[in-house]
């Protein structure tokens, strides 16, 4: 997570890993550190979006600390999809979840994926990546190992 936060902090800059010199894409992302993205939201569709798409609706004015392991999960989402841009990067986000509402999650992330937006999920459950991904990478030690579509993954 490390890299990811110098590659939204320094696009374009150079680093050093391993002997090489490399260079961190130029890459445009919305993201969101502490606070309540939801308190007083510029753009009220981006909002009721968020919203709709984390199933938060009810829950709406209580406190966080009320929220299960599963809502909160569901907050953080929505508060991601609200901050997105063009991409969308979720770390673990079927865990806490329950078997309905994770269901529910992947087919509303397939949704998203298919309005042209890209949803780049990072998990270790390997059954979360083979209902959800239509490609998978596969890193070890911070090294990209495989590149490959899910249904050819499945078939190795």
């Amino acid at each position: 997570m490390a890299r990811i936060a110098d590659m939204l902090l320094n696009p374009g800059a150079c680093y050093d890993y391993n002997g090489q010199r490399l260079t961190y894409p130029d890459i445009r992302l919305v993201y969101w550190c502490g606070g309540n993205p939801f308190h007083h939201h510029q753009n009220l569709a981006r909002l009721r979006e968020a919203i709709e798409f984390g199933q938060v609706g009810e829950f709406v004015g209580r406190r966080i600390g009320e929220y299960s392991r599963g809502m909160a999960q569901r907050l953080g989402i929505a508060a991601a999809v609200l901050l997105a841009g063009t991409v969308l990067l979720l770390d673990e986000a079927l865990a806490g979840m329950d078997p309905l509402a994770a269901r529910d999650l992947r087919h509303r992330l397939a949704a998203y994926a298919a309005t042209g937006r890209l949803v780049f999920v990072a998990s270790h459950e390997l059954g979360t990546i083979e209902r959800l991904a239509t490609r998978v990478l596969v890193l070890s030690h911070g090294r990209l190992v495989s590149d490959v579509s899910t249904a050819a993954l499945l078939n190795e």
